[in-house]
C-alpha cells in the first residue's frame, strides 16, 4: 500500500549537470540497478518504522505518483528524526552532487541520533557509499546495509 500526503511533496533540488559528448559510454551501473518506489523514504513521511539492514546494491530511487520523477539521498539534515520510514534518517553531510555525466564519486551517510538529555542531534553512525550520474537528471546510489537496524536512507 502506498502512502502519501498530497499536501506535504517536496521537490528536490535542481541540480546542474554538464553534457558529455553522445559517444560517450555511461558506466554500468547506469542500467543496471534496481528502481526503488518508496514514499516511505520521503523525508517528511512519519509512519511505517523499518531499516535498511541488507545491502541494496545500485539503486535509483523514484517517485512513481510523480511522473517517476527521479528521488536523491538529502544533503541537508531532515528537519525530523523518526520520519522516512525509520527511526533515524540517513542524509548526506557535507556533500555536493556530482555534476559530470557518467561520475561516481564516494561519500559518507550520516545517522543522526539525540543524546539522552540534550537536544543536539549528532551523527552517531556513517555509512560510506557511491553516487554516480547517469544524466538525465538522475543519480544511482551504491548502498550497503545501514550500521545498525532503526537507521535507513532517506529521499527528497
Amino acid at each position: 500500500m502506498k502512502c502519501r500526503k498530497e499536501s506535504t511533496s517536496t521537490v528536490p533540488p535542481t541540480i546542474p549537470v554538464e553534457s558529455t559528448t553522445t559517444n560517450e559510454v555511461l558506466p554500468f551501473q547506469c542500467s543496471h540497478h534496481t528502481v526503488i518506489d518508496d514514499p516511505t523514504r520521503h523525508i517528511l513521511y512519519n509512519a511505517t518504522r523499518t531499516c535498511d539492514d541488507e545491502n541494496l546494491g545500485w539503486v535509483r530511487f523514484i517517485d512513481g505518483a510523480n511522473n517517476e520523477r527521479s528521488m536523491i539521498i538529502p544533503t541537508e539534515q531532515p528537519p525530523y528524526l523518526e520520519h522516512c520510514g525509520a527511526v533515524v534518517p540517513g542524509w548526506l553531510k557535507n556533500f555536493t552532487y556530482p555534476t559530470t555525466i557518467g561520475t561516481t564519486v564516494q561519500a559518507s551517510v550520516c545517522f543522526d541520533f539525540v543524546i539522552t538529555g540534550s537536544t543536539e542531534r549528532l551523527c552517531l553512525y556513517t555509512n560510506d557509499i557511491q553516487i554516480t550520474n547517469c544524466g538525465h537528471d538522475f543519480f544511482v546510489f551504491n548502498l550497503p546495509a545501514a550500521p545498525r537496524c532503526n537507521l535507513r536512507y532517506c529521499t527528497i
